[in-house]
């Protein structure tokens, strides 16, 4: 019987491999060399490059990467002129980037599997999470521990893009979706500490952090123990731009890579560079919120951004995606990196 790790375990194992790919780089990189040897040297354009970019949110830490690139400078040395079009309710960012509105634009998984994907022209050129960070939360001495015991208990559904979520994660525990009750009321977590919803939806470096430091005892359990790992954070641009303009799409992709290295190895200049963005979110929630995702965006196993093939195909099956190579590409990634990098240390990338 192949082992079934527990969250805890796989959590643990995700933190000791950020730290392990933290200290190679740090011990086998010389004084003298920067640590961004890892990436192919990349030349600025002669010419200021307008780029929009369209976050799949609201600003907040899971874009701290992009962030850092922008306030360090790692965009301007490449002449990159990047406007962040943030997230608005109702946008459709797969079709604005399809359209030309935006040129690069971030998805999850399942909402590209929602989209019209064989009428759009979007191909994905990396992912910064590695590991599936959606999670559900209970209060502590709820009764419940497992996805089995959602039965009869109440979870609050966001939008489609958040049923879908929890329709696979039942089915993986052989619950029927009809066995819970699906709640479509105010998405205010409130509604949640006050007792009025048994389960609560939402991210590992979110929804847990805001009831802990509210003063909540709570239990997380995470999607990715019920078979539900895929991609999220992908990097999507169109073909006409990488067939016409591939040079900006290395340039993009490595400015944005390189801050989130900066960001793995120095979070608290992610958090500076966060609360340059946001508004109404505290200090000590930012801090959090970076730290906790971390783990599930440097792995250790693969360089930051990586998408496997087969890891890419298996994902896009399981959620009714065809012709998966279609829309994805690692040889950016490849252009990104240095090929002596992919050859050490890099065990998931194919050589």
């Amino acid at each position: 019987m192949a082992r079934k790790w527990t969250s805890i375990t796989l959590l643990v194992l995700l933190a000791v491999a950020a730290f392990l790919t933290i200290m190679q780089l740090t011990e086998t990189t010389p004084a003298s060399e920067s640590v961004f040897e890892q990436y192919s040297p990349i030349e600025p354009f002669r010419d200021e490059v307008p780029v929009r970019f369209a976050t799949n949110w609201f600003h907040g830490a899971e874009f701290a990467g992009f962030y850092v690139a922008e306030k360090n400078g790692l965009y301007d040395e490449l002449k990159l002129d990047v406007e962040f079009v943030e997230y608005k309710f109702g946008c459709d960012i797969a079709e604005s980037l399809s359209s030309g509105v935006v040129d690069f634009a971030l998805l999850s998984t399942p909402c590209f599997a929602g989209t019209s994907s064989d009428n759009l022209d979007i191909v994905a050129i990396a992912a910064i999470f590695q590991v599936e960070p959606a999670v559900f939360i209970v209060m502590d001495g709820s009764g419940i521990e497992t996805v089995k015991d959602f039965v009869g208990k109440s979870i609050i559904v966001k939008n489609p893009y958040w049923e879908r979520i929890i329709d696979r994660v039942l089915q993986a525990a052989d619950i029927s979706p009809d066995r819970v009750v699906k709640d479509r009321g105010a998405v205010d977590i409130k509604r949640f500490l006050l007792g009025e919803v048994d389960i609560w939806t939402g991210y590992a470096q979110n929804e847990p952090v805001e009831v802990d430091l509210s003063g909540y005892a709570s239990k997380t359990i995470y999607a990715f123990d019920y078979g539900l790992n895929d991609y999220e954070g992908i990097i999507f641009t169109r073909s006409d731009i990488i067939s016409e303009r591939p040079d900006i799409v290395t340039a993009f992709l490595s400015a944005s890579l390189r801050g989130w290295n900066i960001v793995v190895t120095n979070p608290e200049l992610g958090l500076d560079a966060v609360d340059t963005f946001t508004t109404g979110l505290s200090i000590p929630f930012q801090r959090r919120s970076i730290r906790e995702l971390i783990p599930y965006i440097s792995t250790g196993i693969a360089p930051t951004g990586w998408i496997d093939s087969e890891r890419w195909r298996t994902s896009c099956a399981r959620w009714g995606i065809k012709n998966p190579d279609k829309y994805y590409t690692d040889s950016f990634l490849r252009r990104v990196y240095t090929e002596r990098y992919l050859e050490i240390g890099n065990v998931l990338v194919d050589k």
